[in-house]
């Protein structure tokens, strides 16, 4: 059995559909001091502001509950200026059905400008999740 540090905080909720046990590690002390930690339960295809200058991205959870696959679109470009389905990403997160994802961008992802992101049905597109992904992580 792996042994964790004192300072770890593990959310655990029970998913009585799938009969499952979700963890979501909000332990962002490995990514040192300053990173500010995000949380959305209800992300969609709406272009949202994870930061709103330049950062760097060092770790996603991604769950998506849908019985259909589902992408986490990153863009380095203000919300404001994001059409979802036109602008093109910068990095795209695939988010299997019913499951999940953890990205560790050791030694961080930058964005020059601003980290926006949205989720969709297909990798480029603009198609609305059933249900919204939940997504957490941190930034520099």
């Amino acid at each position: 059995m792996a042994n964790i540090p004192s300072e770890t905080v593990l959310n655990l909720s029970y998913d009585s559909t799938n009969l499952g046990l979700t963890v979501i590690d909000t332990n962002t002390s490995a990514m040192g001091s300053g990173v500010t930690s995000f949380f959305d339960a209800d992300a969609d295809n709406s272009a949202q502001v994870l930061s709103a200058s330049a950062s760097k991205l060092y770790k996603l959870h991604v769950i998506n509950s849908n019985t259909e696959n589902a992408f986490i679109q990153l863009f380095n470009v203000a919300a404001g200026s994001v059409t979802v389905g036109t602008t093109t990403p910068n990095y795209v997160i695939f988010v299997p059905k019913q499951g999940g994802v953890i990205e560790d961008f050791s030694p961080g992802m930058s964005f020059a400008t601003a980290i926006t992101y949205a989720c969709t049905t297909t990798a480029t597109g603009n198609g609305d999740p059933t249900t919204g992904l939940t997504l957490s992580g941190g930034y520099i």
